[in-house]
């Protein structure tokens, strides 16, 4: 078959002479005749064509591109080129190519042929055979295929495979770790045993390999090779192959004959640590009787060990404390079934003193006895400590009378504050106006005190803490949480992973390691709680400054250099009606008997019994963030210095934006800020507001407005002004919650907000400080 340069003549030519073709036709393959004279064209093809490839020779004759069509085409140009070379050179080839059948199918042939030449010397015909050899090919990639599972298999095996013959020359090696190799393996190829090995173990593989040959079964030894500095131990397996050689599997067995040999010797490490174990352990027979214990029972009975030996329960038994028989029986039982039994056991020491224990008795193994293992706590403090249950039942039922005291105080707080702000404002009004009246001056101010005292009883019942004493010290808070992260993991449970962050430098505080210790189990055991068993809890560390009028900077706590205590979850989270009590005593969101409430509630008062400040963020699905902050000390003394006294108001001529849904509150704040000069904008509403704001033909300096309120909150308000007085300056003011100011638990710069209830000069010159203040960045 040969490419064409130019259309067949339209005249056949001759056919091949009769005795030619009855030959052809009689083989099982598909002979052809080519002319390329004047081009190439196929004059002749065998009937073997059609059943073969399926195609009739009438097909394969009429067009000369019709062969090198049915090759495919990945094999095509191959084909052609190779066909042109050898019309060009008059070289046999033997070309194996695959083509396709009529039915589409693909099989593989092998093409031959041989060229003649006329008497000029030129090559006037190509006669050629092609043969299928499709299951030729389909066997040996099967062969292939074959050959590479079986590779692919010893490759995956950790073992060493050789392959010797009787005389034990190495045929074949095949390691997966070399290093385990006595040499390289082209060096151990066509060798024999001696020549590789040491002597004594070449002639125990040589044994082994007659033995096999001799016996058609498997044989195994074990030996071992100095291998560079290190001893290493084989297990070899040696099977027959063939009547003259043998397949041997090696597998490097050191580290179970190491771990043999550790087992050994470290069964008197087993008796020592026996021995230093805290309880008491007994091994007892099945009849119970003490065949071994530990130093443990010698100290739980105040005697020695020989004392013990031979002994059963019946001879260190309290008398008329204990079901003797009954305990005998939960002992056949746990050595019949293997379940272990638990019980409480009454016993007297050997100076007379009765004390109780807690039992637990497992079936197990003594040295290849079947024994009973009984191991014994004393349980004296825990009889003891039962005695103070009636005491804190007490505590418990004071604490759930109190539940009600911090409950109301919840309920009631932004109303009774905005009760006390205008009870406030306005005896501050009414000083200004009895100055020249002594006795109302006199009455007037007593109603202020009375008023700043309710401030304080409100503050009290909002922040509910424990009266505690506490012994502060000086503590890197990096140092502290590392010390407890265990005993927290232990808390959270293996369900919980504890992400811990500390801060690349020292985070001093001064305070009770107790009380630091109290804050991280109630906000963890929070934690799991609300992650229930599962998920992540990230504890970090830094440090920051507060200045005096960031929000989180609580009322009790100085200004300055602060260190920071961050602890947050995946879990639930919480709504915001959660968030606004979850400082409250005894409020939980746990079902009876699941929690008491006092967990947060304690925190929050350990932090501000330290002049510190808390912040919590937290949104339903998203996780809970609890951020605190701790006075860093000076030295190392602790500090307890008083916040700066108020600066004295002063006069401005802004123009104010009041926004506060108490029109008592709303009337005395305009009244008072009147006084000082500002041009006051007021509204009852934040929607007033809106519209005063939208209307307003004058630039609006300031914003002030209560952070609660209907429609939309104080943070909604101000961000909608905004968008029409880009330059206002904000200040917001709550009784009940700042939260809604701080969606991260720590107040952004820029923002700021002043609690309710405050005095109107508080109020004066934190505006006047706010508007005096430069634009920020």
């Amino acid at each position: 078959m040969t490419t064409p340069t130019r259309p067949a003549p339209s005249v056949s030519p001759p056919e091949p002479p009769v005795p030619y073709r009855l030959l052809t036709e009689a083989l099982p393959a598909i002979t052809y005749i080519v002319h390329l004279l004047p081009s190439p064209h196929t004059t002749y093809i065998s009937p073997q064509v059609t059943s073969i490839l399926g195609f009739s020779a009438q097909e394969w004759l009429s067009d000369p591109d019709f062969w090198l069509r049915q090759i495919p085409s990945e094999d095509r140009e191959r084909i052609a080129n190779a066909m042109q070379l050898h019309n060009r050179t008059g070289d046999p080839f033997f070309l194996e190519h695959r083509c396709l059948t009529r039915q589409g199918q693909t099989i593989w042939l092998r093409n031959s042929a041989t060229y003649q030449r006329d008497d000029a010397g030129r090559l006037v015909t190509v006669h050629g055979v092609m043969v299928d050899i499709t299951e030729k090919k389909q066997a040996e990639e099967a062969l292939r295929e074959s050959e590479a599972r079986n590779r692919a298999f010893i490759h995956a095996l950790p073992d060493i495979f050789f392959i010797n013959r009787r005389d034990g020359t190495y045929l074949d090696v095949h390691a997966s770790d070399p290093s385990l190799l006595a040499g390289p393996p082209g060096d151990i190829c066509n060798h024999k045993l001696r020549d590789i090995l040491p002597a004594p173990v070449a002639d125990q593989c040589s044994q082994a390999i007659d033995q096999a040959l001799a016996t058609s079964t498997l044989q195994e030894i074990h030996y071992s090779l100095l291998l560079g500095d290190q001893t290493r131990h084989f297990e070899a397996r040696i099977s027959p192959c063939t009547e003259e050689t043998t397949l041997t599997i090696v597998r490097d067995i050191t580290e179970r004959v190491v771990n043999e040999q550790l087992l050994r010797s470290t069964q008197q490490s087993y008796l020592d640590v026996f021995n230093a174990l805290g309880e008491a352990i007994y091994v007892q027979d099945k009849t119970g009787t003490f065949i071994d214990v530990n130093r443990g029972a010698e100290t739980m009975y105040r005697c020695s060990r020989k004392d013990l030996i031979g002994k059963t329960p019946v001879d260190v038994a309290a008398p008329g404390q204990n079901d003797l028989e009954d305990i005998q029986r939960l002992s056949e039982a746990v050595f019949r079934t293997g379940q272990p039994a638990h019980f409480t056991f009454w016993a007297v020491r050997q100076d007379g003193d009765i004390f109780p224990k807690e039992i637990t008795i497992n079936k197990g193994r003594y040295f290849g006895k079947d024994v009973l293992i009984a191991i014994a706590r004393d349980i004296s403090e825990k009889i003891n400590a039962e005695a103070e249950r009636d005491k804190l039942r007490s505590q418990l039922e004071q604490a759930q009378r109190l539940e009600s005291v911090g409950r109301l105080a919840g309920g009631v707080a932004h109303d009774f504050n905005n009760m006390l702000q205008s009870i406030i404002g306005y005896a501050e009004l009414a000083l200004d106006d009895a100055s020249g009246t002594p006795p109302l001056h006199h009455a007037v101010n007593e109603i202020h005190k009375a008023a700043l005292r309710s401030t304080n009883l409100t503050r009290q019942l909002l922040a509910f803490a424990r009266k505690q004493p506490i012994a502060p010290r000086l503590l890197d808070l990096n140092t502290a949480v590392t010390d407890t992260l265990d005993m927290l993991q232990r808390l959270m449970g293996s369900g919980i992973q504890i992400a811990w962050h500390p801060a690349p430098h020292v985070c001093p505080v001064a305070m009770d390691p107790s009380q630091l210790d109290q804050i991280l189990v109630n906000l963890c055991v929070n934690a799991r709680d609300a992650m229930s068993g599962q998920g992540i809890l990230t504890i970090e560390t830094g440090t920051t400054t507060l200045r005096p009028d960031d929000a989180l900077c609580h009322a009790d706590a100085t200004p300055g250099p602060f260190t920071v205590l961050a602890v947050r979850d995946n879990g639930v989270g919480m709504d915001t009606h959660s968030l606004a009590h979850v400082f409250e005593p005894f409020f939980t969101t746990k079902g009876p008997g699941e929690g008491t409430g006092l967990g947060l509630a304690t925190v929050y008062g350990i932090v501000r019994q330290n002049d510190g400040c808390i912040a919590v963020d937290s949104e339903p699905d998203c996780g809970t963030s609890f951020e605190i902050h701790l006075p860093q000390p000076a030295d190392s003394a602790v500090l307890s210095s008083a916040p700066p006294a108020p600066a004295q108001p002063t006069p401005g001529t802004e123009t104010l934006l009041v926004v506060e849904d108490d029109a008592a509150i709303l009337d005395l704040t305009t009244r008072h800020l009147s006084r000082l000069g500002y041009t006051l904008l007021s509204a009852s509403s934040p929607n007033d507001a809106l519209r005063i704001a939208r209307t307003a033909s004058t630039p609006i300096h300031m914003l002030v407005t209560d952070v609660i309120m209907p429609d939309m909150n104080g943070r909604q308000l101000a961000e909608q002004i905004i968008d029409r007085h880009p330059d206002i300056r904000c200040l917001y003011i709550s009784g009940y919650s700042a939260d809604i100011i701080a969606p991260n638990g720590i107040v952004e710069d820029g923002i700021h907000f002043l609690q309710k209830p405050f005095s109107m000069s508080t109020l004066a010159t934190r505006i006047r400080t706010i508007l005096d203040a430069p634009p920020s960045g």
